[in-house]
């Protein structure tokens, strides 16, 4: 497995600091650090970004992502040097991926808070629904280290699950993916997301939720929504059951990870059954696990507290029209020191030693 490209390293633009320079101090609050992503296009080799708004300043440490359409799971870290406040940014380092907000494709860009130390001791980090507005991420940096007992909520935020409670003899509705939106009435996959079931008699239910981001994280995207249940009755309403909303994007940088006890659930959302009505029905497909990537120097990482599964199925007229169960996201650790503990999937282990921040911050450990 690889270690993190250059582009999609902190110390591209803050030379040194794998984890950030700690700017804006020690974060010890129970509710999530405020995310607000902007829709934004860009040349590959150009230092210009475009943005659908202002929102950003000078300074601003920045991850830009393309989570749907051409250059799908591409994303890298930059900083803005000028323009802040206005939507055209000038970055510091050219961009090295061109990132597209067009139709089927949607980039965005967030902030990254550069924290000394991150320790909510309880409480509930409730990641923003993506819902088509661009949310669905939470991402920091603390050069001092992540712990404490909040639970990072992530469930479902990622891409939109096919809509259901279609009547009649009536093909399900596809998930939103990286291919684009969802909502089409097809039985293909979008990408990630899945196909709508059939509107035959059985296999009605919706298809699987994905997440074709790399194991090891140097692609990273959203989890794809479940494929929504068909309709076999042709004569009245089935209510066949949603597709599952795909799971979140988390990305921490922090020195040293230690006694996460809250967990981050990065999960898929299930399917939806069918409602009952008369008639056959198709449940809906389960959405697909997210992404969690952790680089840091050292971790424990305690027994399965971090989760990014796919959604189980919802349940059809019958276990013929199930949906299927969503697939599993991605977990990543890139680490230089010693990292302990279980999640669920089982991370991808990347060892990086060149993960040293030598500033002499003592950290939580």
């Amino acid at each position: 497995m690889a270690v993190l490209n250059a582009w999609q390293r902190i110390e591209r633009v803050i030379a040194n600091k794998p984890f950030g320079d700690g700017i804006d101090g020690a974060y010890n609050s129970s509710s999530i650090p405020t995310m607000a992503p902007i829709s934004c296009s860009g040349n590959s080799g150009s230092p210009t970004l475009n943005l659908g708004s202002a929102g950003l300043a000078n300074g601003d440490l920045v991850g830009i992502f393309q989570p749907r359409g051409t250059g799908a799971y591409n994303y890298e870290i930059n900083m803005v040097i000028s323009g802040g406040g206005s939507s055209t940014l000038t970055l510091k380092e050219n961009l090295h991926y061109t990132f597209t907000d067009s139709g089927a494709s949607q980039a965005f860009i967030v902030k990254i808070p550069r924290y000394t130390v991150v320790n909510p001791a309880s409480g509930t980090w409730s990641i923003p629904n993506w819902d088509g507005s661009i949310k669905g991420i939470l991402i920091f940096a603390s050069n001092g280290g992540f712990s404490g007992g909040a639970n990072i909520a992530g469930s479902g935020r990622g891409f939109l699950g096919g809509t259901g409670g279609l009547s009649g003899s009536s093909t399900g509705r596809q998930g939103e993916g990286d291919a684009g939106d969802g909502g089409s009435q097809s039985t293909s996959n979008n990408g990630s997301g899945g196909g709508g079931g059939t509107s035959n008699t059985n296999q009605c239910g919706g298809k699987a939720g994905g997440n074709s981001s790399s194991a090891d994280g140097t692609t990273i995207g959203f989890g794809g929504g479940g494929g929504s249940g068909g309709s076999s009755n042709s004569g009245g309403g089935t209510g066949s059951g949603n597709g599952g909303y795909g799971g979140p994007i988390v990305m921490i940088y922090a020195k040293r990870v230690d006694n996460v006890t809250g967990g981050i659930n990065g999960n898929g959302q299930n399917g939806q059954n069918w409602g009952g009505v008369t008639g056959g029905g198709g449940g809906g497909g389960g959405g697909g696990g997210g992404f969690v990537l952790v680089v840091c120097e050292v971790g424990n990482f305690g027994s399965n507290l971090i989760t990014a599964i796919g959604g189980t199925h919802g349940n059809g007229n019958g276990p013929e029209n199930n949906g299927q169960d969503g697939y599993a996201g991605r977990i990543a650790i890139h680490h230089s020191g010693p990292v302990t503990g279980t999640t669920n999937p089982t991370f991808t282990d990347v060892q990086d030693n060149t993960l040293i921040d030598n500033s002499g911050f003592l950290g939580l450990l």
